[in-house]
């Protein structure tokens, strides 16, 4: 990890933005509005909702950018920890604090929602003057968008189990929710083999 964001926007990711954003708008035309929510074009230029055919989108196409105003009602919440990867997958605080209540959790499109993230943001900061836990309060309150960059990197652990072996000694299993085990299955087979069987849908091709 390598910085946070303080009342951060939120960008529409296109696979939301078609699958869900754009459904709701031809359903409900004051969508947008009700979600604190801007349509800007790829140079940063707003543009009036009304003046767009939003059934006009098809496939692959949807518009520019859809971007979300900081606030107690964006989908990252209130803060939002950054650790660069190729799958720009990052931890972010939620509006929905009820779904912490339920035992499974599986309602992000690909990022982690934090139960405590301001709690965890004054540890990040704590060598930091200007970030106590009473400061950070006062920052997000003012509704001021900050970045704020760590002294010194972070590394960040994420694991994914579908079974696992607790101090019972008895093995739990899990509902395998992103189908990796699958993938896993035909990446080893592929690997003892020396080749890529035909309709393995392994991560990668052995070299």
């Amino acid at each position: 990890m390598t910085y946070l964001v303080l009342n951060p926007d939120w960008t529409v990711p296109r696979n939301i933005l078609r699958n869900d954003t754009l459904p709701a708008i031809r359903k409900d035309p004051a969508y947008l509005t009700k979600q604190h929510t801007d349509v800007v074009m790829a140079t940063g230029r707003p543009v009036n909702p009304a003046s767009i055919d939003w059934f006009s989108f098809a496939g692959q196409r949807v518009p520019d950018f859809i971007r979300q105003r900081p606030g107690l009602w964006n989908a990252l919440g209130q803060v939002k920890f950054i650790s660069p990867n190729d799958h720009f997958v990052f931890l972010h605080d939620t509006p929905v604090r009820e779904l912490f209540a339920r035992s499974e959790r599986s309602f992000s499109s690909g990022c982690i929602r934090v139960e405590q993230p301001l709690d965890l943001a004054a540890l990040l900061l704590e060598d930091q003057p200007g970030y106590s836990r009473s400061e950070i309060d006062t920052l997000l309150a003012s509704g001021e968008k900050r970045t704020v960059f760590l002294r010194e990197p972070l590394p960040v652990l994420l694991q994914y189990l579908t079974a696992a072996e607790p101090e019972s000694g008895q093995f739990r299993f899990h509902r395998d929710i992103y189908n990796r085990d699958a993938r896993g299955a035909g990446c080893a087979e592929c690997s003892a083999t020396g080749g890529l069987k035909t309709g393995c849908t392994g991560l990668t091709r052995p070299g």
